[in-house]
């Protein structure tokens, strides 16, 4: 909803790198200490490449709030896929 509020497009980034096993077996057992490995999982990848893949913008203008509300799963999983060679098509 902010980015229709400020007219601006949402651009789909999927970013692939590899965390501790700490922090998957925290993701196991709770989001909560999942969440407390997140900020050191951002600074140990010091010297550590990552794949960082960007899609096409996606302009929310044509869309009321109540089906940006709607699309936001699907957006989800638009990115998690990470394949942008196929165009995101919302379904209702």
């Amino acid at each position: 909803k902010m980015a229709k509020r400020y007219n601006f497009p949402v651009i789909p980034i999927t970013i692939r790198s590899y965390n501790s096993l700490l922090f998957y077996f925290f993701s196991m057992f709770s989001e909560e200490l999942r969440d407390i490995c997140v900020f050191y999982e951002l600074i140990n990848k010091k010297g550590q490449l990552f794949k960082m893949t960007m899609g096409p913008p996606i302009d929310l203008e044509p869309y009321t709030n109540d089906q940006i509300d709607a699309l936001t799963p699907q957006l989800q999983a638009y990115v998690e896929r990470g394949n942008y060679e196929r165009s995101f098509i919302p379904v209702f």
